[in-house]
């Protein structure tokens, strides 16, 4: 008993996730009001099926399929959107199970390029039925087909780059890397926040982006895979703010919206890389320590020593097993 409720704890926690981000996404300005720059249930959708497997799809397709009916009351674009948008997230899965992801983009295997060319390709699933399906309900003029389709597909894929690495990445000894460094996190938030603000005053774009590059190269380094992450998606939130601030000035046009969805989509790439190349390096130091703690102990147990000479400078080094062979005094100058 306590195991079934158990499993419709999940089924229900995701379906609402769904449709608490879903609907926080419908809220940003875009091209059309059923389509959003923003849409994290992808992501949400890809770590579920990550962590559950593809049981989790039904209570994908419950909270998308309640979030679109209660936007449009029509129940058969409802339910066709809701599918496609289920089937995208299935797909994608099963893509990424094929080329051997685990449950990590920051695994250090070099693969993470291979998972977000699998992710964008799945994502056209959900956007294709989605643009079928507002063309079935005369929302799309037959000249903004194309258009219409490029932002499904952005704001799905965004979703992936966004939240799915972000999720995944959770784990106690990550957050605790984020709690023993809280003061840097929040300070980190701050700036980012104050640099956001700064670029509804500053025409040159240049200056933001390379600010917000180094902002969140300084938190892969200093907050780890978690924190990072969480530091991307403040920053996505942050452009879409401003693209929502000038919003009210202007109406957004295509242009607006790809020049967002790029930066976005290129910063959140850009943390997958960077924090999968320093987790290569600490596991290679790792097990580099690891090795030397093994010769070490190997070398006790069987009383051996060993020594090097470097032929360029003419320096011996020797191992700690060699001067407790003989009895000399580490620190003794050789």
């Amino acid at each position: 008993m306590r195991s079934l409720w158990g499993g419709a704890k999940n089924y229900l926690f995701l379906a609402l996730a769904i449709f608490v981000t879903g609907y926080l996404g419908l809220l940003i300005p875009t091209l059309n009001y059923r389509i959003s720059l923003f849409w994290l249930p992808t992501g949400i959708g890809i770590a579920a099926l990550t962590w559950f497997g593809p049981r989790m799809g039904l209570a994908m397709w419950l909270g998308s399929f309640t979030l679109n009916f209660v936007l449009s009351s029509h129940l058969v674009s409802s339910c066709v959107i809701a599918t496609g948008s289920t089937l995208g997230i299935l797909i994608t899965h099963f893509f990424l199970r094929a080329i051997g992801f685990k449950s990590n983009f920051f695994s250090g295997n070099g693969i993470n390029i291979l998972a977000i060319i699998v992710s964008g390709l799945g994502m056209i699933v959900s956007a294709l039925v989605g643009t079928a399906s507002l063309i079935y309900e005369g929302h799309v003029p037959s000249e903004q087909i194309v258009e219409v389709f490029k932002a499904w597909w952005m704001g799905d894929f965004l979703g992936v780059l966004l939240a799915a690495p972000l999720l995944l990445s959770i784990s106690k000894d990550k957050f605790q890397e984020v709690y023993h460094r809280s003061f840097e996190f929040f300070g980190l938030l701050l700036l980012t926040a104050i640099t956001t603000k700064m670029a509804l005053y500053i025409s040159n774009e240049i200056i933001f982006v390379s600010v917000t590059f180094l902002l969140v190269t300084l938190a892969i380094f200093r907050l780890g895979q978690l924190g990072a992450s969480i530091i991307v998606l403040f920053v996505a939130a942050s452009i879409i703010w401003v693209v929502t601030i000038s919003s009210q000035a202007s109406p957004i046009v295509e242009h607006d919206v790809f020049i967002a969805w790029s930066y976005m989509a290129c910063i959140s790439a850009f943390n997958i890389f960077l924090s999968d190349i320093k987790e290569s390096r600490d596991r290679a130091t790792n097990e580099l320590s690891l090795n030397h703690e093994r010769l070490i102990q190997a070398q006790k147990i069987s009383h051996i020593g060993s020594w090097e000479l470097n032929l360029l400078n003419n320096k011996m080094t020797f191992s700690k097993e060699y001067f407790q062979i003989f009895e000399i005094d580490e620190n003794t100058d050789q």
